[in-house]
């Protein structure tokens, strides 16, 4: 019966709906409840499915140049050769779709411990969470996404603008001339992945004290790299190729 009513919508229509579903399954499995319709739900649970919908979005991975930042961050995950989202095989695009409820399942849980750390709160887990303290942590993680004036937090790690600046360490900014937004560290650090705020968009690297930075051009230190001991206003040859640093 839902099938022929998907017949008589349009294409756009039926592919919503589905996701829909998917989605709406999705939820009841994470919070370990049986299987019922949305249209069965109570109000509590509809308020609750919306806040996990708004969740995903805002940890699913974005690319400005075409929306598929989280599928090549995948391929490199998988040492996989890059091609394009639409060559993938099916079993590909069903590893995928895993690997990106894993990647915002661990994002979910890392970012609810440092809403409880933060508290002060014992950990408990988040199933377990009263109606306020869900709430409580929505509103915890949308501040945190949002960062400081606006930026977009989202999938970045470290210290940003506006916050101190390492006596002993780097910052790395977006533009050149020490302009856009930007990712401070201190010596000593190493991200793996610059996370997709600023994977492929470095363009400039500031020194403080006697920090040496290693830049490189994959994730998990990988493939070509570039060393700057001085300020650095452009990086020529290098600009927006940095996906994982070490500050040594």
């Amino acid at each position: 019966e839902f099938e022929q009513y998907l017949r008589g919508r349009s294409k756009d229509e039926r592919e919503a709906l589905r996701e829909r579903e998917r989605e709406w399954r999705e939820y009841l499995k994470e919070r370990r409840k049986a299987y019922k319709e949305e249209a069965q739900a109570t109000p509590y649970e509809r308020r609750e499915f919306e806040q996990y919908l708004r969740g995903r979005s805002q940890v699913e991975p974005e690319d400005a140049s075409g929306g598929d930042g989280g599928w090549q961050e995948y391929l490199k995950q998988r040492n996989k050769a890059y091609k394009a989202q639409s060559e993938a095989t099916r079993e590909e695009l069903g590893d995928y779709a895993r690997y990106l409820r894993e990647r915002n399942q661990q994002e979910h849980d890392r970012r609810w411990r440092a809403f409880l750390d933060a508290r002060q709160q014992g950990y408990k887990p988040y199933a377990r969470a009263t109606e306020r303290e869900r709430e409580e942590f929505e509103e915890y993680r949308r501040e945190t996404l949002r960062g400081p004036a606006g930026s977009d937090r989202s999938g970045d790690q470290g210290r940003w603008g506006g916050f101190e600046t390492p006596r002993n360490g780097a910052c790395f900014f977006t533009d050149a001339d020490y302009g856009g937004n930007r990712l401070c560290m201190e010596v000593g650090e190493r991200m793996e992945y610059v996370g997709d705020g600023y994977n492929d968009r470095i363009s400039s690297v500031r020194i403080y004290g006697r920090a040496r930075v290693t830049l490189y051009h994959d994730s998990n230190f990988r493939g070509s790299e570039r060393r700057v001991t001085s300020d650095a206003p452009g990086l020529e040859g290098f600009n927006d190729r940095t996906s994982s640093i070490e500050v040594r």
